[in-house]
């Protein structure tokens, strides 16, 4: 019993997507408080939101992850915009990992990626 709790709390652990990121969009600052309850507060420039969240490896450094709104203030976020995603909108999209502490976001439908704004491990 104890050892299969220890194994739970470290895969917990060590799982590159928990912690604490930013990304610079064109000077304003976005930060991802991403919690082991998979639960993930973001702040971009005026907007709070949380989503409840949902990862699966898809291969190396590849990740599926699908978001779901809790809340949100619906003030202005990074790109100048007043987001009008609803309270329990499902977004789905890949996370591409450079190491473990630089990512950038894919979107599952085209493959692009937002190679020019990542992710970056602050803790």
């Amino acid at each position: 019993m104890l050892l299969s709790g220890s194994c739970s709390i470290l895969k917990k652990k060590i799982h590159s997507y928990y912690g604490i990121w930013e990304a610079n969009f064109n000077g304003c600052i976005e930060v991802w408080e991403v919690n082991e309850d998979n639960t993930r507060k973001s702040i971009s420039n005026e907007e709070v939101t949380m989503n409840k969240f949902t990862i699966k490896k898809v291969e190396d450094y590849l990740y599926n992850i699908e978001d779901t709104r809790v809340s949100s203030n619906f003030k202005r976020d990074c790109s100048g915009d007043i987001p009008d995603t609803k309270i329990g909108h499902i977004a789905k999209h890949q996370l591409k990992f450079i190491g473990n502490d630089k990512f950038v976001i894919c979107y599952s439908s085209s493959g692009k990626c937002l190679d020019q704004f990542p992710f970056i491990r602050k803790q």
